[in-house]
């Protein structure tokens, strides 16, 4: 390490700042032409809730869960849909999985990871919807603020979390998918059940037994641990391909 003269300004990056550089460099190439719509867009969005657990006593400490809504055709929009109207003009599904040790191993090591699971299980209904999110616009929420700040501006400092954010983003931009993200408090996430508990095969009603708001199952993809630090473009041919 060469030391700073007086006055000399510090022209070294940090690793989050090389990490960005190596997520662009690796995107450019292969990004699709981008396609802008100046007419106002019909229909709601696809809403998305997604939330990760981290209890480290456990013998599976990590887990992540998400709930997707689809609204059906002619459903009108609503900026907050009441639940007659989840009932009657959205399809809704979830998924739970497993964060196993392999994949965990890639973390940066520290005492608290709730915060790169969150960023993991806001990507994960994404590689596992594949085509059905394809140009989507989605309103995604999440109830972890760090998370909700580093998946909207596209960036954070700390390697493994920047690695999933870019992952998140390439894929969101080889599926054509547009996300909103929003800030939800912990006991108002839907999708705090399936992070918890392995709803994997169970038709589930949303956490509102009575209510008839009901969830089918479809399976949860996470990364291999071979792949989830890939370069970004890999990301995108990836999620270009399920398109296909």
């Amino acid at each position: 390490v060469v030391p700073l003269e007086a006055g000399e300004a510090d022209m070294r990056l940090s690793a989050g700042a090389r990490l960005s550089l190596r997520f662009f460099a690796s995107v450019l190439p292969v990004m699709p032409q981008h396609e802008y719509t100046v007419a106002r867009l019909a229909g709601p969005p696809v809403l998305v809730w997604t939330d990760a657990r981290w209890e480290p006593t456990l013998l599976a400490p990590a887990g992540v869960g998400f709930v997707v809504a689809f609204p059906r055709p002619g459903t009108a929009v609503s900026a907050d849909p009441s639940l007659d109207a989840l009932r009657e003009g959205y399809d809704i599904v979830h998924g739970s999985a497993v964060v196993p040790a392999s994949f965990m191993a890639g973390f940066v090591r520290r005492r608290q990871q709730i915060g790169q699971l969150e960023i993991l299980a806001a990507l994960v209904p994404y590689i596992s919807l594949g085509a059905r999110l394809t140009n989507a616009r989605c309103l995604h929420y999440v109830d972890n603020t760090s998370a909700v700040a580093a998946l909207a501006k596209g960036y954070s400092g700390s390697p493994d979390s920047g690695r999933l954010v870019h992952a998140f983003h390439a894929t969101a931009l080889g599926l054509g998918c547009a996300c909103y993200f929003e800030y939800v408090r912990s006991e108002a996430n839907v999708s705090d059940a399936p992070s918890r508990v392995d709803l994997s095969g169970c038709v589930w009603d949303c956490g509102l037994p009575g209510k008839g708001l009901v969830s089918y199952p479809v399976p949860a993809l996470l990364p291999e641990a071979r792949d989830w630090a890939d370069r970004a473009g890999e990301w995108v041919l990836r999620a270009r391909r399920a398109v296909e």
